[in-house]
């Protein structure tokens, strides 16, 4: 007797629509591993006949005549581009819709954009069939499109067009010191955006650049701008000097300490993130801020995987922080006591840690998705372990990998 099969398929697109029963009657299985699987009226009748297993997230019934194209990189869709025929695209990357390009989105049925869509005002109305996985800015007809942060340089007053529109989704920062912000008052040019972040020197003509909507963002005269978080080092002295507008977190490290009595002004727009020791010096400086929040002394972040163990322990004598991680492995020799007193966890996807040590994990967590049970790992999700067991088992005689696969 001949031995059943196994057929696997990992892709980001399964189109089934053309599946034929005949050719895959001789699997005993076969798993689609994908983020959409597209059917008709007779493939799903013919798919619930053969024995799939699905691991999907969307699954879209489209008729035959229907074209599925994909897009990897940026996209652009503009008056003299339309598909066609009826279609369903996906974009992996920016996509650009101009204005006039009404007539070219009629033949778009469904857009997936994995990225950021932007449109202009005057094609909202043709934009209801985007499902974007990103941001999405809507801006005006008339305008000049920059990038959602734009820093313009000195040079920028040179180029820019008398009496232009310049639109930033989020903001245009003046903090160029050798700008000249009167010279694109006397041009006329006008940023439509957010926020304008501007030093208190050049208020008066940056006003001039924008309409009563912006919000301003004023950096204090003579202190220095330093745009998105930063740590308090001897480095940020030497570039900054001791007055400085952190435009996001500032972090201390533990060479801050000594740094602190240094500082002429502080303005953080967002958290100070400090250990409890550095406090009390802190308290002495003149600063501005959001939040101060108090954290152990070294800070793991953006790992995939992270252990926390008795040797890790012993390197961070102030404790350490676990940010940003998508799964944390607590190793059970440590005890309860060691984990309230020298850890926290942040924004972190899983914690695995033992039954004993889990009430004292979620006391020192927050924004942690999920605390789970070292002894019920084996158990899983969705079926996933039979996936695997399968990819690197015998029983696979066939596998399918790409972006786009049709069954």
């Amino acid at each position: 007797m001949e031995e059943k099969k196994t057929f696997i398929i990992n892709c980001d697109i399964c189109d089934a629509r053309k599946v034929n029963e005949e050719t895959l009657a001789e699997y005993e299985k076969i798993i689609i591993n994908g983020d959409v699987l597209v059917v008709d009226e007779r493939s799903k009748e013919a798919l619930n006949r053969l024995p799939i297993v699905y691991n999907v997230d969307q699954v879209m019934e489209l008729e035959q005549d229907t074209e599925f194209v994909v897009r990897n990189g940026a996209c652009e869709i503009s008056g003299d581009a339309s598909a066609p025929k009826k279609t369903v695209m996906v974009v992996n990357g920016t996509l650009m819709i101009h204005p006039g390009s009404e007539h070219a989105m009629e033949n778009y049925c469904r857009i997936f954009a994995n990225g950021l869509v932007r449109y202009p005002e005057s094609m909202t109305a043709y934009v209801g069939n985007i499902h974007a996985n990103g941001a999405v800015e809507c801006y005006p007809d008339d305008s000049i499109l920059l990038d959602s942060v734009f820093v313009p340089d000195k040079y920028f007053v040179l180029r820019a067009r008398r009496g232009a529109n310049y639109y930033a989704h989020e903001k245009v920062l003046l903090t160029d010191p050798e700008l000249d912000v009167a010279g694109l008052a006397e041009k006329d040019v006008h940023f439509l955006t957010k926020t304008l972040v501007i030093p208190e020197e050049k208020l008066e003509d940056a006003i001039l650049l924008v309409n009563e909507k912006t919000d301003l963002q004023v950096i204090p005269a003579g202190y220095a701008y330093v745009q998105g978080n930063a740590e308090l080092t001897e480095e940020l002295f030497c570039r900054y000097g001791s007055r400085l507008y952190i435009d996001g977190d500032l972090q201390f490290t533990p060479e801050s300490t000594e740094l602190l009595p240094r500082l002429e002004g502080l303005e953080v727009t967002q958290d100070i993130l400090m250990t409890e020791k550095q406090l009390e010096a802190f308290r002495k400086i003149r600063a501005k801020y959001k939040n101060i929040i108090l954290k152990k002394g070294k800070i793991l972040k953006n790992r995939v995987n992270a252990t926390l163990d008795l040797l890790v322990l012993e390197d961070t004598p102030e404790g350490i922080q676990f940010r940003n991680c998508a799964s944390v492995y607590v190793d059970p020799e440590v005890s309860r006591e060691r984990i309230l007193s020298d850890v926290e966890f942040r924004n972190c996807a899983k914690i695995v840690c033992t039954s004993e040590q889990k009430s004292a994990v979620e006391v020192v967590s927050k924004n942690v998705a999920k605390i789970c049970d070292s002894g019920d790992e084996k158990d899983t999700d969705n079926g996933m372990d039979l996936i695997n067991h399968l990819l690197v088992g015998e029983g696979v005689s066939r596998m399918a990998n790409a972006d786009w696969y049709v069954l």
